[in-house]
């Protein structure tokens, strides 16, 4: 939901790269989550579909249910670096 996004874009930790944004809050559910953000600046929305995607498959691979909620906002740097 959104309003929990927003919650961790308030309180959560923030870690910065060039190419993409992570930040991460402690949640009471026993399990990991993920939102992902992408601009439209990124490029078509087939490209920004398949950033997903591939953003998505490698957080469930490396997933150990922590209790965490993650956010992630894609630059629109990151295009051609995956």
């Amino acid at each position: 939901k959104s309003k929990e996004i927003i919650e961790v874009f308030k309180r959560g930790r923030r870690k910065e790269t060039p190419f993409f944004s992570l930040l991460g809050r402690k949640n009471n559910l026993g399990f990991d989550r993920l939102a992902v953000i992408i601009s439209k600046k990124f490029g078509t929305s087939v490209e920004r579909n398949r950033a997903k995607r591939l953003i998505r498959e490698a957080f469930r691979l490396s997933r150990k249910d922590r209790g965490h909620d993650f956010v992630i906002y894609i630059k629109p740097k990151a295009k051609g670096k995956g």
